[in-house]
C-alpha cells in the first residue's frame, strides 16, 4: 500500500544529524514513543523526536513518510498565535505517539477507503482539523472539522506530504 522502501533495520531507524556543523548518528526504534513534526527546513520532510532513551528531546531522524500509532494531536495555542502575528513559522504542534515505521518516500494517500484525514494550517485554525482534498491535492474548506484529540477506533496514522492519514490498521 505504501510507496518507497522501509528505513528500518532490526528494529531500527539510523539518520545522520548534523549540529553545529558536526555530524552525529542517531537512532529511533520501533515501539518507542516520539514526537513528529514537519520539518521548516527540509521539504517533504518530517523531524522525530524521542521522548525517551539516550536521544531523549534530541531530533533523531528524518523522513518523508512515519507511521505511528496511539497518536496524541499537540498544538501549542500560544506559538499558533505567535506564527499568525509575525507571519514566521515555528514548530509548535506536532504528532506524539508511538513509532512504527519511517519510509523514504512522500505517500500522499489520497484515496484510501475508511480513513481520516487531518490536516493542520496555523493560519487557518489554532487546532488540527479532518479535512478533504481534490484531485489536484488542494484543501476542500466545505470539509474542514476542528479536532482536539485523533478520530476514534483509528490507531494508526501515515504522516506524509500535507496530511496526517488515519487507519484503522497498520499500513
Amino acid at each position: 500500500m505504501l510507496l518507497g522502501t522501509s528505513l528500518l533495520a532490526d528494529g531500527e531507524f539510523t539518520s545522520a544529524i548534523t549540529y553545529r556543523k558536526e555530524t552525529n548518528y542517531r537512532q529511533v526504534r520501533s515501539a518507542q514513543r516520539v514526537d513528529v513534526y514537519r520539518n521548516l527546513n527540509k521539504n517533504d520532510c518530517f523531524s522525530i523526536r524521542p521522548r525517551e532513551g539516550e536521544y531523549k528531546a534530541k531530533v533523531s531522524g528524518y523522513a518523508p513518510c512515519v507511521i505511528v500509532k496511539d497518536v496524541k494531536l499537540v498544538c501549542s495555542v500560544s506559538g499558533q498565535q505567535r506564527v499568525k502575528a509575525k507571519g514566521q513559522k515555528d514548530v509548535h504542534a506536532y504528532i506524539r505517539a508511538t513509532f512504527v515505521d519511517a519510509y523514504d518516500t512522500t505517500n500522499q494517500l489520497f484515496d484510501v477507503k475508511g480513513s481520516v484525514r487531518v490536516c493542520y494550517n496555523p493560519f487557518i485554525s489554532p487546532l488540527f482539523f479532518t479535512c478533504e482534498r481534490d484531485d489536484k491535492g488542494a484543501l476542500i474548506e466545505d470539509s474542514i472539522k476542528y479536532i482536539d484529540s485523533p478520530p476514534e477506533g483509528y490507531p494508526f496514522a501515515v504522516i506524509s506530504g500535507k496530511d496526517v492519514v488515519f487507519l484503522k490498521h497498520a499500513a
